[in-house]
């Protein structure tokens, strides 16, 4: 399995230049737990944050990296939310909630979504348009029930 093309095109920078730079940004994005508290201390990434006017963070709960943001959008709980996965050898696989959203919150998929732009739809929306283009642009509605019922797309499985 290899990338997406479309991702050889996407910068990155490591944390530490992050820093180094932050006031040079003018927003920031973060999907991640609680940076700030995980992070080496001595890194000063809570300080960094501070510096960029626009700071918005995706998380479950009001911690260090709340603190420090301008913004915090409420996450999904993991049993909430659809998600799917892509494994090394190119084997699709969706993840179900377990249960229903308790709060009004936006899970990884749909908050990605927004942020790209795309039509307000449902996370399993999302995750079946992705099985669709990933089994080749049609998915049958029995394909789909199979897919949730096994966890992976069938089609895709690399014995």
């Amino acid at each position: 399995y290899l990338a997406p093309d479309e991702l050889a095109e996407v910068s990155t920078l490591k944390l530490d230049e992050f820093v180094n730079q932050a006031a040079s940004f003018k927003s920031v994005w973060i999907l991640a737990n609680n940076p700030v508290f995980t992070v080496p201390g001595d890194l000063g990434l809570a300080g960094a944050l501070e510096k960029i006017k626009d700071s918005v963070y995706w998380g479950t709960h009001d911690d260090e990296t709340a603190a420090v943001c301008a913004w915090t959008v409420p996450a999904a709980h993991p049993f909430e939310a659809w998600g799917d996965v892509r494994n090394a050898d190119g084997t699709y696989g969706v993840g179900q909630p377990l249960i229903d959203p308790l709060l009004d919150s936006k899970s990884a998929i749909e908050f990605l979504a927004m942020l790209a732009g795309l039509p307000v739809a449902s996370g399993q929306q999302y995750v079946m348009e992705t099985a669709k283009a990933v089994g080749g642009g049609t998915l049958s509605e029995r394909t789909w029930k199979e897919t949730l019922h096994s966890g992976y797309l069938l089609s895709l499985i690399h014995i």
